[in-house]
């Protein structure tokens, strides 16, 4: 038994002794498992390095120091087209559709103008009134219209058509308030000259002001100077911004006294105004506002940052809104109470009535 256990102590030493000491280094082969060449595309798929869209020259050469001109910043072109378009708002009501551009009325008036004309429109412009009012119109029968008013009017078993436009100055300074109607007569054949209208189509006029937003921002891109033209006393703007004598603020509005204050809740409510306390017979209405710099502050907290603020400060100052009749002017200020508000936040309420109005 003892011999037979030797022989298979030696087979054993036999077989381990040359692996003894030793180490096999495997990283190669997990490496050609797992690391993958580069693929080659064919040379048919070789495209060229792109291009840099916008070079900027001195990039690429040393940066000198501070006082030299190593480093050039690009300018943009300069475009001095004397129309800016840069804010053109569209209103809609029941019988008139709004645009207003940040232009003066001058140079908005020939613009205008050639709209109409360049697109078949014909029209009889009144510079010393401010106003266009065009003849009867209805759609095209079959077919499309190579303008791109005409092609929005319904045929005239739909009604005939006509529009009175009036340029005012808008409440901005050096901008324009287009207010436009477009009547609708209901005749079986073309009315006269002098008819009147049945109805308003406040929705094809709000379509024909957006062409003319696009013509404007052609105008623009282009950089198509406009010739102002001279016009006449034009038409009365509906609201004009005031400065009292003691140097308040207020609002005069060009509107029906059975209209107002009604109109004027509508705006306070449009405006974000919480409604508290209204007196019509004393023409004085009261509520709380949350002006937009103490909104934009509230928004940068986070949530409970937030609702911290919300219940330890009360953010939504009290104000008054007065109304007073001045002729065929309504007259609305903004009067602060002492409760958290402030001169800024009743400007800027009465600002947000004005805009509502318009």
């Amino acid at each position: 038994m003892r011999i037979s256990l030797s022989l298979i102590a030696l087979a054993l030493a036999g077989c381990v002794g040359p692996m003894k000491n030793t180490f096999e280094d495997r990283a190669a082969d997990y490496q050609k498992a797992y690391v993958l060449a580069p693929i080659e595309l064919p040379s048919e798929y070789d495209l060229a390095a792109p291009q840099e869209a916008f070079p900027i020259p001195g990039v690429d050469a040393p940066v000198k120091g501070a006082g030299n001109t190593g480093f050039v910043i690009p300018e943009a072109p300069v475009v001095d087209p004397s129309l800016q378009t840069s804010a053109i708002q569209r209103v809609e009501s029941d019988t008139t559709a709004y645009l207003r551009v940040d232009a003066l009325p001058e140079e908005v008036w020939p613009e205008l103008t050639a709209f109409f004309e360049t697109n078949g429109v014909g029209i009889v412009p009144n510079r010393n009134q401010a106003r266009i009012q065009s003849g009867w119109l209805s759609g095209v029968a079959s077919g499309r219209s190579d303008s791109d008013l005409i092609r929005y009017l319904p045929g005239a078993a739909d009604g005939w058509r006509r529009v009175i436009v009036d340029v005012a100055p808008g409440l901005a300074v050096d901008s324009t308030e287009i207010r436009a109607q477009m009547v609708v007569a209901s005749a079986a054949t073309r009315p006269a000259p002098s008819a009147t209208g049945d109805t308003f189509d406040s929705a094809t006029m709000a379509l024909w002001l957006d062409e003319f937003g696009v013509w404007l921002a052609d105008a623009k891109q282009s950089g198509r100077r406009v010739s102002a033209v001279g016009l006449g006393r034009g038409a009365q703007p509906r609201v004009e911004r005031l400065e009292r004598d003691d140097g308040s603020l207020a609002i005069a509005v060009r509107i029906a006294p059975e209209r107002t204050w009604d109109s004027l809740l509508n705006a306070l409510s449009d405006s974000g105004f919480v409604l508290e306390f209204e007196d019509q017979g004393g023409a004085r209405i009261q509520g709380r506002y949350l002006s937009d710099s103490d909104r934009r502050r509230l928004d940068e907290l986070n949530l409970l940052t937030r609702a911290f603020v919300s219940v330890t400060e009360d953010l939504e100052a009290l104000y008054q809104v007065n109304l007073s009749f001045e002729g065929e002017r309504a007259l609305i200020d903004v009067q602060d109470l002492g409760q958290g508000g402030t001169l800024s936040g009743a400007e800027e309420l009465l600002l947000k009535i004005a805009e509502q109005l318009i």
